[in-house]
């Protein structure tokens, strides 16, 4: 038992604190000749050139490690990022937020670069499939008598049962709500001082977060050729986007389970509520250009 507790304890140590550096410090370092200028010097860059001092023989490794940080835009804190999105993604939103962003990829061209994996990869299991595609199911339309109104109410679920359209939108669609709810909390900067946050950092949390849930989609995408797995996907999709703000944003507060559920349940009731409210707009304006056109 008491090394299971040590165990958690330091799992929630590497979950605050992120993993630590191990790399020596500089005046440990011996001295070294650049490969590509000859300069003799002691550090890791050459002061000449600004070559690395690890700089190895090339190899297939080399290679593959080469043409991965090409794609995602040569920086090698995508993968780190990644990781840590898995399993301390509020320790890593507040870090980023408060300015620790050398060691994170940018949320913007991370999730661009990840929906962009999942609609190739969809594509290979499914060739008909259509990224895009936001048609919701008839049977919600066969009792909507106005094709205008059946148009919006099309839109307006697909938009929230599609993934790429989902994650590619709920950073601008719940920002206003969470910044609303969450507006009397505060976190602790790196300067002791509390203070709450902005809503375009909000947005780059729900960035985030869209890239957590396009990761663990990319994944029951790869296990829904599984039979039986149909219906547990179909319903993990729903709830899933809820669970990862809950979880995400418990840690970037510092709040308790319930209390992160209950206020982001506020930011989804919010949310949906404002779509519905478009969708009866629509509704009169659209109901009233039928019938004027009938």
């Amino acid at each position: 038992v008491k090394s299971i507790s040590q165990l958690y304890s330091r799992f929630k140590t590497l979950q605050e604190n992120g993993p630590a550096g191990t790399a020596a410090e500089v005046s440990d370092l011996g001295k070294t000749t650049c490969l590509n200028c000859g300069t003799e010097f002691q550090g890791r860059y050459c002061p000449a050139c600004g070559q690395s001092a690890d700089t190895r023989r090339l190899d297939i490794k080399g290679l593959f490690s080469g043409v991965f940080t090409a794609l995602v835009g040569g920086d090698s804190t995508f993968t780190n990022t990644t990781i840590e999105l898995l399993y301390r993604p509020g320790y890593l939103i507040r870090d980023y937020i408060c300015g620790k962003r050398a060691r994170y990829y940018k949320p913007v061209p991370m999730l661009l670069f990840l929906v962009t994996l999942y609609v190739l990869l969809s594509i290979a299991i499914d060739s008909s499939y259509s990224p895009f595609s936001i048609l919701s199911d008839p049977a919600i339309q066969q009792n909507i008598h106005s094709d205008s109104l059946s148009a919006a109410v099309a839109y307006l679920a697909g938009l929230l049962s599609n993934k790429v359209t989902f994650a590619l939108t709920a950073s601008f669609l719940c920002v206003l709500p969470f910044d609303l709810i969450f507006k009397g909390r505060k976190i602790k900067r790196p300067d002791g001082t509390l203070d709450r946050l902005k809503s375009a950092e909000h947005f780059y949390a729900l960035v985030y977060i869209s890239c957590q849930y396009i990761i663990l989609s990319s994944v029951m995408l790869l296990i829904s050729w599984i039979p039986s797995t149909g219906s547990f996907i179909r319903t993990a999709s729903l709830i899933l986007p809820v669970l990862l703000a809950i979880w995400a944003y418990r840690q970037i507060y510092g709040i308790g389970w319930f209390r992160s559920a209950v206020y982001t349940a506020a930011v989804v009731t919010i949310t949906l509520l404002a779509l519905a409210a478009i969708t009866i707009l629509a509704f009169g304006l659209f109901y009233g250009y039928d019938a004027a056109s009938a």
